[in-house]
């Protein structure tokens, strides 16, 4: 076999290394900022002796598409997922819950092969008081408010853990991406209130359970990236990691994201409504992982696969030794165009070996399938599937990541302009990997893969499979 040779890559690596979620009815069967100084234990990076606990693989789809999706799902078994739910949709007065929906949606999923986390939410109604004011999509869900009666709240808490971990759920989220107002109207010391009782009941309930924050949304940790840079007297870092972060996002938000060039527009943007909420409701989650109660640090991420990077920085410097970092919702969000099929596969391959190799235990896609029925016709975030179901070239790769992932030890790819993550099991290698710099020779005893074609070489500086012993791979990821 020849050397293969992979072109230099057109993707340029971010400058530093490195919303919200839908659920639907299943088919019928002063401002706080985050800290600038890094904690003096950040958690632990997935290296060659393997993370503390297997990368999982998963995704997220619309319960109303899941018999189109149904033999992609089981094909991926074991798989993960979350569903979000409100006790308002529960038991909206206090009295009996109404489980048949949570039923349908566990026992479903379990029966597919796929193990269920679940979002718990309060919503808006007689248990919280007060009235909504903003509902979304079909059923009306609404935004999260602090319940009227706590002790009502932990005993409903109490009540879903034991319904639900005899059926295998044992994760659970407390709330969803606070920093938005159609998810939670109340205050950061509000939620930080909320969580403590969750915490507790959940604990109570299930000794063996594991609890997530409600993770903040992709969009906030643009502004936190920036405030801590500026922290640091890094003024011209920060200005570049604001329009790299939001690259797809500047133009389609009017005059809340916009690229800056200078200190004074980036202050500007900063200091927006929006801005401000985001790292004041960012500070309160970072104040729960800092405080024990939670652990697991919900991610997620839709920015552009070079914004990876500078997420995954942020996260190695605030999280608390012995979180867990789990990306729940992750995906590729573009407006305006419609992205080839090769640009799909490129971003899930490339956002996912990053936020791997930075430390997440766990990538779940979303959505899962392109629905072309569904609130975002349009399709501004990219599924593995198309409308049909069938599979696309993004879900061909993160099939083939989430097999080679299976209880593999992980190291994070960065040498010599390589980039990615690579995956060891039984002496065997595989490499999810893309170039940022020179040509790359492959040795002869090693598989090049391309990721993002149907036919022929890859494209220039596109993601690719290395495969081959370790022995032979070692020498190209550790130049």
């Amino acid at each position: 076999m020849t050397p293969h040779r992979l072109l230099a890559a057109g993707i340029t690596a971010a400058a530093l290394a490195l919303a919200g979620c839908t659920s639907s009815t299943p088919d019928p069967t002063p401002t706080p900022t985050p800290s600038a100084s890094s904690p003096s234990s950040p958690s632990p990076s997935p290296s060659s002796s393997g993370p503390s606990v297997p990368v999982r693989f998963g995704s997220k789809w619309d319960w109303n598409k899941v018999a189109s999706a149904e033999s992609w799902i089981r094909s991926q078994a074991p798989g993960v997922t979350f569903f979000e739910f409100q006790w308002c949709d529960v038991s909206p007065t206090g009295g009996p819950p109404d489980w048949a929906l949570l039923d349908r949606v566990v026992d479903r999923s379990r029966d597919l092969g796929v193990e269920m986390m679940l979002k718990i939410r309060t919503g808006t109604c007689a248990v919280t008081g007060g009235t909504a004011k903003f509902t979304r999509g079909a059923k009306n869900k609404s935004e999260s408010r602090l319940p009227k009666d706590l002790a009502a709240y932990a005993a409903f808490v109490t009540s879903v853990v034991q319904r639900y971990s005899p059926r295998g759920v044992h994760t659970y989220a407390v709330e969803n991406e606070i920093n938005g107002e159609t998810f939670w109207s109340g205050t950061g010391a509000e939620f930080e209130q909320l969580f403590a009782v969750a915490a507790k009941a959940i604990k109570a309930a299930d000794p063996s359970a594991r609890i997530s924050d409600g993770g903040i949304s992709s969009t906030a940790y643009g502004a936190a990236i920036v405030t801590r840079l500026l922290a640091q007297g890094k003024e011209a870092e920060a200005i570049d990691a604001w329009n790299a972060y939001y690259e797809r996002r500047i133009g389609v938000r009017g005059r809340q994201i916009v690229r800056v060039t200078n200190r004074a527009e980036l202050d500007e943007m900063l200091a927006g409504d929006q801005a401000k909420r985001n790292l004041a409701m960012l500070a309160a989650d970072e104040r729960i992982l800092a405080s024990g109660l939670a652990d697991i640090r919900q991610v997620h991420f839709y920015e552009a696969p070079e914004a990876a990077p500078l997420l995954v920085e942020y996260l190695k410097a605030t999280t608390p030794a012995g979180i867990e970092l789990q990306a729940w919702e992750v995906g590729s969000f573009v407006k305006g165009r419609d992205p080839s099929e090769a640009e799909m596969a490129s971003d899930v391959v490339r956002t996912s070996a990053t936020l791997i190799a930075g430390g997440s235990t766990m990538v779940i896609w979303l959505p899962l399938a392109f629905n072309p029925g569904g609130d975002n016709s349009d399709e501004p975030r990219s599924g593995l599937l198309d409308g049909s179901g069938a599979p696309r070239a993004g879900a061909k790769a993160f099939s083939a990541m989430r097999e080679a992932a299976t209880n593999a030890s992980v190291r994070a790819v960065d040498a010599d302009g390589l980039l990615g993550v690579s995956f060891t099991r039984d002496g065997a290698t595989k490499a999810y990997v893309w170039k940022a710099g020179s040509a790359l020779t492959v040795p002869a005893d090693v598989t090049l893969t391309p990721l993002t074609a149907t036919a022929g070489s890859p494209a220039v500086g596109e993601p690719v499979e290395l495969s081959g012993a370790a022995a032979d791979l070692s020498p190209i990821l550790e130049q």
